[in-house]
């Protein structure tokens, strides 16, 4: 029928239903998440972990969301009597809010929302922002830890909110070593405390790094893809962003994993076949540094090279000369 509504009435009620998504609703997995825990429910959780009765105005407001599925994961490992804080669990949610799959540090935060603030996806941003408005203790707790290092808050009212905090790290990263001078229009953004400017320095490097590995890893086309590899000193596993170009395969990024992650992503079960090449922006092993491979033709294992004659892998034991190869199998082996 023409013009029909597409919600129905609820009987007895007045109101009415509607029929949509959760990605229509970025709060609905946070709403779900208080309707199914009951009131007791916090009761429950502060006797199950031993937690000081401190605490129980904040679990008591905060129960749904620390039990929904998402935070829980975050937090698994992280909760007892003696390390539970409401500082802990408020990154627990933001680290939620940004996607992330583990607790972050408040340096780790800050440039992810930093980077988030910068980046074109308007509705990941908007998303991100909408939801921490809503909880009250982490956006207070967000606010209380940027006053503590820049005497600065976030802006709400604008569109990039942590534009005065990117303006701060960066002024005092260039200007630390002098003087404010007379009609520096930024010089309310000095740090003059030397334990506070020591945290900020830290920031703005793990800041500059972070970005630097966006920008290359937002140049990957749609079809790349991970495989496993192992450092041939320390016997450690990592993983290879691998980015088919050109009928090649080109080693984009490497980053430490640990086995049992790696598995759960399914990067041994990728296998392909042809030439390699290294992006001008390969990092190389992330524990030894080298930029140098070579493939185990026993177990398949991408392992680091160091000009030796003879390798023997760190997988599987075998030892063999090398040969080049034009066309390799690249699994980077199983587990």
């Amino acid at each position: 029928m023409e013009g029909q509504a597409c919600g129905s009435a609820l009987p007895g009620t007045g109101l009415s239903s509607y029929r949509g998504t959760a990605a229509q609703f970025p709060l609905l997995d946070m709403l779900k998440a208080n309707m199914e825990y009951k009131e007791e429910d916090y009761a429950s959780f502060m006797q199950q972990y031993n937690l000081p009765e401190k605490f129980r105005s904040f679990v008591k407001k905060n129960i749904g969301e620390i039990m929904s599925s998402k935070v829980s994961n975050i937090l698994n490992g992280h909760i007892d009597s003696t390390s539970f804080s409401e500082d802990m669990v408020c990154r627990a949610f933001i680290s939620n809010y940004l996607g992330e799959k583990k607790l972050q540090k408040w340096e780790q935060l800050i440039i992810k929302m930093i980077i988030l603030d910068g980046i074109a996806e308007e509705k990941k941003r908007t998303d991100f922002w909408y939801k921490l408005s809503k909880n009250f203790d982490a956006s207070k707790a967000l606010s209380e830890k940027l006053d503590k290092l820049f005497g600065l808050t976030p802006n709400f009212n604008t569109a990039i909110k942590m534009k005065n905090v990117a303006e701060s790290l960066k002024y005092n990263s260039i200007t630390q070593l002098l003087d404010a001078v007379p009609g520096d229009t930024y010089k309310q953004y000095k740090i003059c405390n030397s334990v506070v400017l020591d945290q900020v320095n830290k920031i703005y490097e793990l800041g500059t790094h972070k970005q630097k590995t966006y920008n290359d890893m937002s140049k990957l086309s749609k079809n790349a893809f991970a495989i496993m590899a192992m450092c041939e000193n320390t016997k450690e596993p990592f993983g290879i962003t691998v980015d088919p170009r050109e009928g090649s395969y080109a080693f984009a990024w490497a980053f430490k994993i640990k086995k049992e992650q790696a598995k759960r992503e399914g990067y041994d079960k990728t296998h392909v076949r042809g030439a390699v090449m290294f992006d001008e922006n390969f990092n190389g092993c992330p524990y030894c540094g080298s930029k140098n491979f070579y493939i185990c033709n026993r177990c398949g294992k991408v392992v680091c090279y160091h000009g030796q004659e003879v390798v023997s892998c760190p997988n599987c034991g075998s030892s063999s000369t090398l040969q080049a190869a034009d066309s390799v199998d690249l699994s980077g082996g199983g587990f």
